[in-house]
């Protein structure tokens, strides 16, 4: 729930926003991770269940998507520093996909405008960047990652995205 944020949302739907998609993971782990640490790379909820399975010794099914948290919390481990995030609309005919990294977010949406934001200068995402010439190689930057992205997942919308985005 949004609880009205931006003024007006109450739901989820199809917005990409940081109230939605950014959600604190809090680990205790005993002999694991020393109490306190506080790191900010960006890992998936499917990393929860290979950790889990890791932590335990188990073995991970080849085909599970998910990566093992482990060696990010033993150590600082050579880590990605984007993440991805996709909306197939439920309720709306829209199918967005969003990157993350640094302050920025890139949010692709096909039927619509696309986003850019600077979440260091912007926390609250009420200033799309997208048409600011300033930000112009930032938005350049983000469809780069996006199209790479939906091409090496084999995304649905990726013919969309290389003629819009390319």
């Amino acid at each position: 729930d949004m609880c009205g944020s931006h003024g007006k949302f109450h739901d989820k739907d199809s917005f990409m926003y940081e109230e939605l998609y950014h959600i604190p993971l809090l680990i205790r782990g005993p002999g694991v991770i020393e109490p306190g640490t506080v790191r900010d790379e960006f890992v998936y909820n499917m990393d929860l269940a290979t950790t889990a399975l890791d932590a335990a010794g188990a073995r991970i099914p080849e085909a599970n998507q998910g990566r093992s948290l482990m060696p990010l919390l033993q150590s600082d481990a050579d880590w990605p520093d984007d993440i991805y995030a996709e909306y197939f609309g439920h309720r709306f005919l829209s199918s967005n996909r969003m990157v993350r990294w640094a302050d920025y977010k890139y949010v692709f949406n096909p039927i619509s405008f696309d986003e850019l934001y600077d979440l260091g200068a912007d926390p609250s995402e009420m200033t799309n960047l997208i048409d600011d010439p300033a930000y112009a190689e930032i938005a350049a930057e983000g469809r780069r990652r996006i199209l790479r992205w939906v091409n090496e997942t084999g995304d649905d919308i990726r013919h969309a995205a290389q003629q819009m985005l390319s």
